[in-house]
């Protein structure tokens, strides 16, 4: 008994191919991983979580470019928890009035390099974000400061996820 899909979705039937024997198989597109069906679902449904993420990247941080995979430039004064993370500027690290005041601030030298790794800097956006938001939603300063290392490693699947659609193409674009 043939399947469902082939009965009424002709045009995803794999192409037959030659066994051994020289009798005729149904083969598999994509070195085996799947027919073309399957295929088509799985990059829809990629591409789709793909597109959301990236929304809800743009619309969490402000950002017009979205999420990139670029370091920020230098790091600026920011002069209260409730300051907004800047687009194209250094992120990393904490917050001060003083960038470069402290081993673990924005513009110090752990800043700068974590800074340089592929989309640290749109993680630490996103994430300052969150911070932002959450204080301006009514938590104290206490619980954005309990919430800050547990809300990382969210954000960073957040912004992956909504960085993937760029990287072929980029990858592509740089040959």
């Amino acid at each position: 008994m043939a399947r469902r899909r082939d009965r009424y979705s002709p045009i995803f039937r794999a192409a037959p191919t030659l066994k051994s024997d020289d009798s005729i198989e149904r083969g598999h597109f994509a070195g085996g991983r799947g027919d073309i069906e399957s295929i088509l679902i799985s990059s829809a449904i990629s591409s789709t979580i793909a597109i959301a993420l990236n929304s809800g990247y743009v619309a969490m941080s402000g950002y017009v470019n979205g999420a990139v995979f670029t370091p920020g430039g230098d790091a600026v004064a920011k002069n209260s928890s409730l300051d907004w993370p800047n687009e194209n500027l250094n992120n990393v690290g904490r917050w001060t009035p003083e960038p470069g005041c402290c081993w673990d601030c924005e513009g110090r030298l752990l800043s700068r390099v974590l800074n340089r790794v592929p989309g640290i800097n749109a993680v630490s956006g996103f994430h300052d974000s969150m911070l932002v938001r959450m204080e301006l939603g009514g938590l104290s300063q206490l619980g954005v400061s309990v919430a800050n290392y547990p809300t990382m490693l969210p954000a960073a699947a957040a912004t992956y996820g909504a960085l993937l659609p760029g990287v072929p193409a980029k990858a592509l674009n740089h040959r």
